[in-house]
């Protein structure tokens, strides 16, 4: 790093006229010429190190300002002391005479702001083309990716939690078409003879009736509508697995989500419970009126009373035959 000191302490020195106006034209003749040497080096030096070389160059500015007035006052102060030893009766005082108060001189003006301020100012002038524009495009989208959460929050909630308003009427109106089902096809004890034991459950297809076999020559008998998948359906199985709602996901965290677009579960084809038989399924049914005929989906189809009822009281291993 260049003595920038030494040089500009000889500039100011050769002055002929050593006034504030000359001087700071030596100083921005020196940043000119040092500013214009830095950018014509090649390699192209880093711009910190510019900023470091006119730093340096500004630090020895001020030291020689501050010089330069701590001369003047000295000079003055020596000069107004020689009047109290006698060297002032030349000038024509008279002897003991004590002078009077001559003011300070006024303090010269620095030359251009302080290295600090000058490169603070610097980095703001350049960080700022950057932060603006950034901002600008930041808070838009920051804005709107706030607006779409909360869309999808909100409508997930109205979804989830809002109260169902036709859940009354959706209730009464099943248990409408749960009465309309024939009286025949009603759940009944009738006389009943077989070889079966006791809590055999018996599809009969052809004449759509499901028994319930009880002790002396008694059975509990359910009407029953045949679907396309138990069409070929024939000899002994077992209960091997239970369903509440079959086909209807977990009432609970995404699985609710998933059922608000199934529907009210008052909707679901397949009832309200499902009993799993090694290929075939006994399940319930959202048509009570289809009781007694043929389904266009399903197996052996129960009215929700009735396959409740089985799912309450049919233990798994329970014995299913398909009559012929």
């Amino acid at each position: 790093m260049a003595d920038y000191f030494s040089v500009l302490q000889g500039a100011v020195g050769e002055l002929d006229i050593n006034t504030a106006a000359a001087r700071r034209d030596i100083y921005d003749r020196a940043r000119n010429a040092l500013l214009g040497r830095l950018r014509s080096t090649e390699p192209k030096l880093p711009e910190p190190v510019i900023e470091a070389e006119l730093e340096s160059l500004n630090q020895a500015i001020e030291r020689v300002e501050n010089e330069h007035l701590a001369s003047r006052g000295r000079f003055s102060r020596e000069r107004y002391a020689g009047l109290d030893t006698g060297l002032g009766v030349g000038l024509g005082a008279a002897p003991g005479a004590v002078p009077p108060p001559i003011p300070a001189p006024p303090p010269e003006p620095t030359v251009g702001p302080p290295p600090e301020t000058r490169s603070e100012r610097r980095r703001d002038s350049l960080a700022a083309p950057k932060e603006r524009p950034r901002r600008r495009i930041l808070a838009p989208l920051l804005a709107a990716a706030v607006g779409l959460v909360l869309a999808i929050v909100v409508t997930l909630g109205t979804l989830i939690y809002w109260p169902r308003q036709n859940r009354e009427v959706r209730a009464s109106a099943q248990a409408s078409q749960a009465g309309s089902a024939s009286y025949v096809y009603m759940r009944q004890p009738v006389y009943y003879r077989t070889t079966h034991p006791p809590g055999t459950i018996l599809v009969d297809k052809a004449q759509r009736f499901a028994y319930v076999v009880l002790p002396n020559v008694v059975a509990l008998r359910y009407g029953i509508g045949v679907g396309p998948e138990c069409a070929a359906a024939q000899g002994l199985h077992t209960i091997t697995r239970k369903e509440e709602w079959p086909g209807r996901a977990a009432d609970s965290g995404f699985g609710k989500i998933r059922n608000l677009f199934a529907g009210p579960r008052e909707d679901n084809p397949l009832g309200a419970r499902a009993l799993y038989l090694q290929e075939y399924r006994l399940h319930g049914t959202n048509a009570p009126s289809g009781i007694g005929s043929t389904l266009l989906i399903g197996c052996v189809a129960l009215i929700n009373e009735s396959i409740i009822e089985f799912y309450d009281k049919a233990p798994l291993e329970t014995r299913v035959v398909f009559l012929e």
